[in-house]
C-alpha cells in the first residue's frame, strides 16, 4: 500500500467518525444492527457488480467519495464514466467468497469494512478469464437514511489466467 493512499484512507475514517461521534456511545446490540446494515449494502453492491450494472454500482457511492484502485484515485465525478468504461469489455464477473470479512462500527453514522476475495472476469476480446485476488477496504457513512461509500480502496494481489 502506498503511503499517500494509507493517509487518505485513515483521514477518511477519522473524518467520518469525528463528524458523528464514537461507537462507545452505542450499545453492542446497536453496533451489531449497523454491522448487518453494512453487510447487506455490500452484498447488494456485489450483486450489482456481478450483474454488470454500472448505474447500480455508482448509486452506492457518496458524491464526496474517493476511490483508490491500486494507488490510482478516482473521484465521484469520474466514477460513472470509469464504471461504464470498465464494463465495455467485460462479459462476465464472478466475485468469490469474502474472506476475513470484518465491519468496524465507528459511530451511528460511520463504519469501516474490510475483506479479501478472488474475482474472475471474462472479456469479449479474450475468451480466457482473468482471476485475481483483491484486498478491499471501504469507509461507509450514513447520508440521510442511506449508507454510502465515502472511501473505497482495492489492491490486487496477482493475476492468473484460468484455463
Amino acid at each position: 500500500m502506498k503511503f499517500p493512499t494509507l493517509c487518505l484512507f485513515v483521514g477518511a475514517a477519522i473524518a467520518a467518525s469525528s463528524c458523528t461521534g464514537n461507537s462507545r456511545n452505542l450499545t453492542m446490540e446497536r453496533e451489531r444492527e449497523i454491522e448487518i446494515e453494512i453487510m447487506k449494502q455490500i452484498d447488494d453492491l456485489r450483486k450489482a457488480w456481478e450483474d454488470l450494472d454500472a448505474s447500480a454500482v455508482v448509486s452506492f457511492y457518496s458524491k464526496r467519495t474517493r476511490d483508490t484502485y491500486n494507488g490510482e484515485r478516482v473521484s465521484y465525478s469520474g466514477l460513472a464514466d470509469w464504471a461504464t468504461a470498465g464494463y465495455t469489455d467485460i462479459t462476465g464477473t464472478d466475485i468469490g467468497a469474502f474472506e476475513d470479512f470484518r465491519v468496524d462500527v465507528l459511530s451511528e453514522d460511520a463504519a469501516v469494512a474490510s475483506w479479501h476475495n478472488s474475482v474472475s472476469e471474462t472479456y469479449s476480446a479474450d475468451p480466457d478469464s482473468e482471476r485475481y485476488r483483491a484486498y478491499m477496504t471501504q469507509v461507509w457513512v450514513r447520508e440521510g437514511n442511506d449508507w454510502r461509500i465515502l472511501h473505497n480502496h482495492e489492491s490486487t494481489i496477482g493475476v492468473d489466467s484460468l484455463d
